[in-house]
């Protein structure tokens, strides 16, 4: 009874794709869906994202004291990270692959001298900051040359893409 069978895993998909022979095929597999969401759940990524956006944070904050007051501005920051899969069905189609990601933001405008009470002055400057993060994740599917397997199927590159969004408020004390 095939309609009792569970969907194929990610990697069962993958693993096909890879030894798929018939006529024309592409080069690549751009990940979605319920696909996408798995390997965006990895636990690496996650702290990954964290760990960027505090990255933004920091960057409003330098740029914060150069804004004159009621100015705001813009700024880009990007980079990227070899990420190890957990032990999961993700873990055996991917394995490692890398996050990238690029960040364009806004900050401002700058509101100067504003009452902040944890200030020694009780004065701080400040301003909001908004970012758009565009992140891709690409691996490489393909097996070594002395695996059983590395002889018999075609390697293909391996994408997915998602947006999110940062932002804040940043403070800087006079």
């Amino acid at each position: 009874m095939k309609w009792l069978q569970p969907p194929p895993s990610l990697h069962e998909r993958l693993y096909a794709f890879y030894f798929m022979r018939s006529g024309w095929r592409q080069d690549k597999v751009i990940l979605e869906g319920d696909d996408l969401l798995a390997v965006r759940g990895q636990s690496q990524l996650v702290g990954y994202q964290s760990e960027v956006n505090a990255i933004l944070k920091r960057d409003a904050r330098s740029l914060l004291h150069p804004l004159k007051c009621n100015e705001d501005g813009m700024f880009m920051d990007g980079n990227s990270r070899l990420i190890t899969s957990d032990m999961n069905s993700v873990r055996l189609a991917l394995g490692r692959f890398t996050a990238y990601w690029r960040a364009k933001c806004t900050i401002g405008p700058k509101k100067c001298n504003v009452r902040f009470s944890t200030c020694s002055s009780k004065c701080a400057d400040k301003a909001i900051f908004f970012c758009d993060v565009q992140w891709t994740i690409y691996d490489y599917y393909d097996f070594n040359w002395w695996e059983p397997y590395g002889w018999t199927g075609r390697p293909f590159h391996i994408f997915g893409y998602w947006t999110t969004a940062t932002g804040g408020t940043v403070r800087r004390c006079k």
